[in-house]
């Protein structure tokens, strides 16, 4: 796994797009700052940008990777191999990269308006955790539909799709069928269904400490009142890492049936 891993690593840090990712957070990021003139603003700036960049790339490129990279995996696969291990090896590939990245390009920004950011350091760390985890989730979850669907279109429809639903549609529906069921105590219930959307739980991660409601979506804005604190953000924190670790497992177990 380790020299299947640290191949893969090679190749994809290696890659042009990579560098021009990071090189995209670290132009909005800066832009952001030298535009608003105060980190608290532009964290909220960054956080739109994080939740709709992150999620659509993480789906995207693990699809593209993934079935790019079919005929070398079936090469492995006839090797003396663990399925486990090419599948980690190869998530891993992706995510790993991503997610640095994601953090370098932040982080040259950070350290550029290091004196404003000192005075917002939680929420910027917060915005940086949600990203990575996003990351690997985002990863993960591409690398599931890439092995329910041999054809690329379909694979890569399915991911677009399923990056519409969870960063545009999810809250409209959660927002119209509390609004539909206004006669009844359904908080609770909307405080369940935050937890199946991984952006709206990194929404809320970033912005438990912001008095910023609005942003947070009609859920996040339950989740947030009703666990509001540091048991919110330790629940939202836990249940991005199931994010995680979940559609990883589901990928793990399903590659390992999977008949290339």
């Amino acid at each position: 796994m380790y020299s299947i891993l640290r191949h893969n690593l090679i190749e994809t840090a290696m890659s042009k797009w990579l560098i021009a990712y990071a090189l995209l957070f670290a132009a909005v990021s800066s832009a952001f700052f030298y535009i608003s003139g105060s980190a608290g603003k532009s964290l909220v700036s960054l956080l739109n940008v994080v939740l709709v960049v992150i999620p659509l790339m993480g789906t995207v490129f693990g699809c593209v990777y993934f079935y790019s990279r079919r005929s070398f995996i079936e090469f492995l696969l006839a090797q003396p191999v663990s399925r486990p291990g090419v599948f980690l090896a190869s998530y891993l590939a992706l995510a790993v990269p991503l997610a640095v990245a994601f953090a370098v390009g932040l982080a040259s920004s950070f350290l550029v308006y290091g004196d404003a950011i000192l005075q917002e350091l939680g929420n910027a760390s917060a915005l940086l955790s949600a990203g990575v985890a996003l990351t690997f989730s985002s990863t993960a979850i591409a690398f599931v539909i890439s092995l329910l669907w041999d054809d690329r279109m379909q694979g890569t429809a399915a991911a677009l799709l399923l990056w519409l639903f969870f960063s545009v549609i999810y809250d409209g529906m959660i927002l119209l069928a509390a609004t539909a069921l206004s006669e009844y105590p359904v908080e609770t219930i909307v405080v369940g269904l935050n937890a199946l959307n991984p952006v709206s739980l990194a929404r809320v991660l970033i912005l438990q400490n912001l008095d910023i409601a609005a942003l947070m979506g009609y859920s996040g804005t339950v989740f947030h009142n009703l666990c509001g604190g540091v048991a919110g953000t330790a629940a939202a924190i836990t249940m991005l890492a199931f994010w995680v670790l979940g559609p990883l497992t589901l990928g793990i177990l399903r590659f390992r049936r999977k008949d290339f």
